[in-house]
């Protein structure tokens, strides 16, 4: 459960540590920075069956597409794509990007049918 910064400032104020809006997002600007460098060598023991999906979405009233891809037995959500279309080559970034994080591609690939993710799988 996550709280707002402003929450958290009233919530430490309440145990006597007086800190202000600026200090907690800062903090979290800084700390998430490590956690993500971290998190950025370690390679996730994912599974031989990934799933991906799409969802339409409107990003400052321009329609974008989200391409998810997560290990469906671990449901660690391996990579993710923003796209203005939803063709094969706009998928292609999150192929890559989800080889390159895991070191291998799945042997199965559960998707809506798309062609889109059919296609791209096969050329890999």
């Amino acid at each position: 459960m996550g709280l707002s910064i402003r929450k958290t400032v009233k919530v430490l104020h309440s145990i006597y540590c007086n800190v202000g809006r600026f200090t907690i997002h800062r903090w979290a600007d800084q700390y998430g920075h490590m956690i993500n460098e971290y998190l950025d060598g370690i390679t996730p023991l994912v599974g031989e069956e990934w799933r991906t999906d799409e969802i339409y979405m409107k990003i400052r009233g321009k329609r974008k597409y989200l391409f998810a891809m997560l290990d469906s037995e671990t449901r660690y959500w391996i990579a993710k794509q923003v796209a203005t279309h939803k063709g094969t080559d706009d998928v292609r970034p999150m192929f890559k990007q989800a080889r390159d994080i895991t070191g291998k591609i799945p042997s199965k690939l559960i998707s809506d049918g798309a062609s889109n993710f059919a296609e791209t799988h096969k050329d890999e």
